[in-house]
């Protein structure tokens, strides 16, 4: 079992900043991004919508 603390939004922000600026980071993203939107498997997600704020928005649905 793994020690899972939980972070404050702007610890998952930073953290998710993290992981886009690191190499792949974008294809390690990705998949947070569509489960956040709530797609199936080969669906694509709207062009423009930013990933970061929007995997927030579903993760800290009160801010």
């Amino acid at each position: 079992m793994t020690d899972q603390t939980i972070k404050t939004r702007p610890e998952r922000e930073e953290e998710l900043r993290r992981l886009l600026n690191s190499p792949r980071g974008n294809d390690r993203l990705y998949p947070i991004f569509v489960k956040a939107l709530g797609l199936k498997w080969g669906e694509m997600a709207p062009v423009g919508l930013p990933m970061i704020q929007t995997i927030l928005a579903k993760e800290y649905p009160n801010g």
